[in-house]
């Protein structure tokens, strides 16, 4: 088995967008954006977006990745602990 290279694990706050349905008045009270926290793996990243994964196996694999914009995330904190 090869070593498996680390990862931070860090959260991140981001605006996400929200949804209502059904037929309003265009005047009605908006709501506005979502903020969200959420924790996880930081497996990639670019100038446009990061990428976290919930979960990881022993064999690099992973599941339930989340892609947040850059545009959309308010900080991010790495935290300490080991993988």
């Amino acid at each position: 088995m090869t070593e498996r290279p680390h990862l931070p694990i860090v959260l991140v706050e981001f605006f996400y967008c929200t949804h209502d349905s059904g037929w309003k008045s265009e005047d009605s009270n908006l709501r506005g954006c979502a903020r969200c926290k959420v924790v996880g793996w930081r497996i990639q990243a670019d100038k446009s977006c990061i990428v976290l994964a919930m979960m990881r196996s022993g064999e690099g694999h992973c599941s339930e990745r989340l892609i947040i914009p850059k545009g959309a995330i308010i900080h991010t904190t790495e935290l300490s602990g080991k993988e």
